[in-house]
């Protein structure tokens, strides 16, 4: 590589560490932000005209990619499975900027409308089944049916109830911590849910808190006091994350008299309650 691609490939690495510092970036939609400013970088380089547009091309996927590649290998690739996506993405925006450099006028409007479809289509129908694979091992969220025992959950009013309370129902339970940003983000769809199933006495939906060590007596009820959702929250005793098997938050479960159904997202809970609710 010359100079010039090196400088390519670190003003390529300067726009990630930019994009990537940006606050309350939503994970969910970045690429709406990754791809715009990727294609419109390697444009702008390309018509720098000082190396052929394949080499500088070349040269900006690489200031993120090798990078990118070190990062994944010491950290553990398995782990940065959810963020592989919006990587395909960005080389994407560099290719289609090689091509839009290339074509006609004509042909560049319906380049940049199929890049602006698959987008959409990725973020809005296949995105939610990636994060579930990455998150839970499982792109539909559905697992083999497995029974759970002598679990108990307390409710505001110090109640507290064990698995013969759930039995003969429908029931999700959406697993969250007072430390997890991403839970109260996700606290809307359960939001939804709830509105749509919580006068069917088939179907039980909680929001089911895991203390921490730090958290006072009751903290998770205090903290939803202050919160504008009518489901309701109950506390989980006697370690119940490891009976359901939750390693990540949140996790929604969803059970069908009293065996596990259904493990990943809020966003995928849905068709699982609405499948079996059209069985019973």
């Amino acid at each position: 590589m010359k100079k010039i691609d090196w400088l390519y490939a670190g003003i390529s690495l300067l726009i990630l560490f930019l994009l990537a510092a940006i606050p309350k970036m939503q994970f969910k939609y970045d690429i709406w932000l990754y791809f715009p400013t990727y294609f419109l970088l390697t444009l702008l380089i390309i018509h720098h005209k000082k190396r052929p547009p394949v080499i500088a091309t070349i040269a900006v996927i690489s200031g993120f990619l090798v990078p990118d590649i070190v990062a994944r290998l010491l950290e553990g690739f398995r782990d940065s499975f959810i963020s592989i996506p919006r990587l395909v993405f960005q080389m994407l925006a560099c290719l289609t900027a090689l091509c839009f450099y290339r074509i006609s006028s004509k042909k560049k409007i319906v380049l940049l409308g199929c890049s602006v479809l698959a987008t959409g289509l990725y973020i809005h129908l296949l995105q939610q089944y990636w994060f579930n694979f990455s998150d839970y091992g499982s792109f539909t969220g559905k697992v083999e049916k497995t029974k759970v025992y002598a679990w108990h959950v307390k409710t505001a009013n110090a109640a507290i109830y064990d698995q013969d309370r759930y039995a003969n129902k429908i029931v999700l339970f959406d697993f969250w911590t007072t430390s997890c940003a991403v839970c109260f983000k996700k606290f809307p769809e359960l939001e939804k849910l709830y509105r749509k199933y919580g006068t069917d006495t088939t179907v039980i939906i909680e929001a089911v808190n895991v203390p921490l060590p730090r958290d006072s007596n009751n903290m998770a009820f205090t903290v939803m006091s202050h919160k504008p959702y009518s489901f309701p929250v109950v506390i989980g005793l006697n370690n119940i994350d490891s009976a359901f098997g939750v390693e990540v938050y949140p996790t929604t479960i969803v059970m069908h008299n009293g065996e596990i159904m259904y493990r990943g997202n809020i966003e995928g809970a849905g068709n699982m309650i609405t499948e079996l609710h059209s069985g019973m």
